[in-house]
């Protein structure tokens, strides 16, 4: 079976085929299960995940149930991925089952290479990574209690990953066509520094200067105004390369995180 959350949950067969849908409570409590794949998860903690705190007299008697429920569905070969144990359940997975395990892979993957100064390596690792996304985590499912986390974490690997791939193909000499991604992502996230420098880098190696310095004092008097302090030192060298007309340092400036 193959598991996608990065968008609306999508169950099928190795083949393709989709796997028939489950009502609310099953499927939360298959979201938790494949969140903590391969590790033992209590009884009581997956009560407390699929009823949000708030389980009813029956809880233990009806998690039962949508566990038979997901094991007649889940079923391969007459065998479930799903085990019980002393110490709860446990969903197993193997390498490239979940769809966001092997997007968080790739996107290391992706930043360590790029780190390494193999751009073109970290290109193809994160382009790949990021086709995974359908939509929004888990699309119309309800989010609440640890659920939300889990969406603000990936969420946010999610963002680095995008501006990794940024800094990757920018680092390739890609600056002429990341230009009008950067504009829409920066007007999307007018808060985020790093995709700022980025853009500021490709305008400025584009011979766009003065509109890679309108870049710089539109995010400054944005963090300023909403967030009362300004930009950081590595955006502030940007800047003066930048403004020195720097014909060296700029080919080589980046954004990667050490």
């Amino acid at each position: 079976m193959l598991y996608q959350m990065l968008g609306p949950l999508l169950i099928t067969t190795a083949h393709g085929r989709p796997v028939g849908s489950l009502t609310p409570k099953p499927s939360r409590l298959l979201i938790h299960l494949l969140l903590r794949s391969n590790e033992w998860i209590s009884t009581s903690r997956l009560i407390d995940s699929v009823w949000d705190g708030h389980p009813p007299a029956s809880a233990r008697s009806n998690l039962k149930t949508y566990i038979a429920q997901l094991r007649r569905l889940l079923a391969e070969d007459g065998d479930s991925p799903i085990s019980t144990s002393a110490e709860g359940y446990a969903l197993r997975l193997g390498v490239g089952a979940l769809d966001v395990r092997v997007f968080q892979t790739l996107a290391e993957r992706g930043g360590d290479s790029l780190r390494a100064g193999d751009p073109l390596a970290a290109a193809a690792a994160l382009d790949y990574a990021l086709s995974l996304w359908r939509g929004d985590f888990l699309h119309g499912h309800d989010l609440r209690g640890d659920l939300t986390g889990w969406q603000e974490e990936l969420q946010e690997q999610r963002l680095v990953a995008s501006e990794d791939l940024y800094e990757a193909r920018l680092a390739l000499g890609q600056h002429d066509e990341l230009i009008h991604g950067l504009l829409s992502w920066t007007m999307r996230h007018p808060l985020r520094e790093r995709a700022h420098g980025l853009l500021m880098l490709a305008l400025y190696r584009s011979g766009r200067q003065v509109e890679a310095l309108d870049i710089y004092r539109r995010l400054r008097t944005a963090l300023i105004r909403d967030v009362g302090v300004e930009p950081t030192t590595r955006l502030r060298e940007i800047q003066q390369v930048i403004l020195l007309s720097d014909p060296v340092c700029p080919s080589r400036l980046t954004w990667v995180a050490t």
